[in-house]
């Protein structure tokens, strides 16, 4: 698993993003790591959740577009000293990934032998950088998710009961 961003908090800031967290996230009962998460949601559902032994696992819900997009997976330790949080990507991407940097390094190495062509120098690099741009987007989309499910609790948490009209 390679983690793409290790993110520091507070115990404030942890209780509070991860209450946040659970109440806009529909449960799963499944890790993300090999499974879909093309799922159609309701709107008051911004991600899906598994919770593990050791960690809480959160991901954004997928659509038939978004499928080809690295997985990023948010990792949030269950014990109460570790104050961060991880956006890492899944076990397929991260295979993916391995394949890609594989593909770069056999490349360099049989034009450097003097059997490839510059085919092997342009194509796995261009993959490679897609799949990095492919990622950036799917950071950008999750830490968006992210706020989004912050405001929401903020707001929640601050709007005043409702008062009984009869």
């Amino acid at each position: 698993m390679i983690t793409i961003k290790t993110v520091s908090l507070s115990p404030d800031e942890k209780a509070e993003l991860e209450k946040a967290l659970r109440k806009f996230a529909a449960k799963r009962e499944t890790n993300f790591d090999f499974i879909s998460s093309e799922v159609s949601m309701g709107t008051d559902k911004i991600l899906l959740g598994y919770e593990g032994s050791r960690n809480i696992h959160f991901t954004r819900p997928r659509t038939f577009i978004d499928r080809y997009l690295p997985k990023l997976i948010i990792n949030l330790p269950r014990n109460t000293t570790d104050l961060f949080y991880r956006l890492r990507l899944s076990n397929v991407s991260t295979a993916v990934l391995v394949l890609l940097v594989i593909g770069v390094a056999a490349g360099i190495i049989s034009v450097s032998v003097g059997e490839g062509t510059t085919e092997a120098l342009i194509y796995p690099p261009g993959f490679l950088c897609i799949f990095a741009l492919g990622t950036l987007l799917e950071y950008k989309l999750s830490a968006l998710k992210i706020k989004r499910a912050l405001s929401k609790y903020r707001l929640l948490k601050h709007q005043p009961a409702e008062k009984a009209t009869w």
